[in-house]
């Protein structure tokens, strides 16, 4: 198991949308502003590339309740796409990812994401 921690919090489906009702520009860059937030995060902390199918278990820890959980796991696209750009995973493809799992935690003072990457358990 490898374990990927991402500092502060990526965007929300909310602020997806609202990015891409801006227009078509914004949304793009969004996009690759944050694909590339969690590839350089890979490469930092060194994260092994995995050449089988993966289950990832993703924990949002979040400043407060504000904002509701299934807006902060849209998030998981820029999370499957970075790990693609960094060359952990081949593709975020049925055939190579099979479980994503998620839990919630409050931590006020230092919100993050952890991103657990385990061979996929049939």
């Amino acid at each position: 198991m490898q374990t990927l921690k991402i500092d502060g919090r990526l965007p929300t489906m909310n602020e997806i949308i609202k990015a891409n009702r801006t227009n078509i520009y914004v949304g793009a860059i969004q996009k690759k502003r944050y694909t590339n937030l969690v590839m350089m995060e890979c490469m930092a902390q060194e994260i092994a590339k995995v050449d089988g199918k993966i289950d990832l278990h993703i924990t949002f820890c979040c400043k407060d309740k504000r904002i509701d959980k299934d807006n902060y796991i849209a998030s998981t696209k820029f999370i499957l796409d970075g790990l693609i750009k960094a060359n952990v995973i081949k593709n975020d493809g049925w055939d190579e990812i099979g479980k994503i799992n998620y839990d919630f935690t409050i931590n006020k003072k230092e919100p993050c994401i952890f991103v657990e990457i385990m061979e996929h358990k049939k």
